[in-house]
């Protein structure tokens, strides 16, 4: 998956701007990635692995299968009472992996900016 962000302007170029995605059911499940924002080179998209998010689903949903609680919003960020995996810029986030997990074929919706 390709996004795409150029900009001019303060933060651009010092890191201190992150574009993001994010794509999911709700707040509670969903796949995030996000990465600098810059302008210094030409580089106007970022490329999301979506193979990254399938292996971080694929490790909360095995926590999950082994009786193990939420975990690793300590870590990751987001709540602590769901189950979070990250790598890099990469989360996956899911509040119960047993009733409603985040489905990269049924995502109803994206959001994408800069922050």
């Amino acid at each position: 998956m390709r996004v795409w962000a150029r900009g001019r302007g303060e933060g651009w170029d010092d890191q201190r701007l992150r574009a993001f995605i994010k794509a999911g059911t709700d707040d509670d499940n969903f796949y995030y990635f996000e990465a600098p924002a810059s302008t210094v080179q030409w580089q106007p998209e970022m490329v999301v692995s979506l193979d990254r998010w399938r292996d971080l689903r694929a490790e909360i949903e095995t926590r999950f299968l082994r009786g193990e609680g939420p975990s690793g919003a300590d870590v990751c960020g987001g709540d602590p009472e769901a189950w979070v995996a990250c790598d890099g810029g990469y989360i996956v986030h899911i509040k119960d992996p047993g009733i409603k997990p985040p489905n990269l074929a049924a995502v109803q919706e994206v959001a994408t900016g800069i922050r």
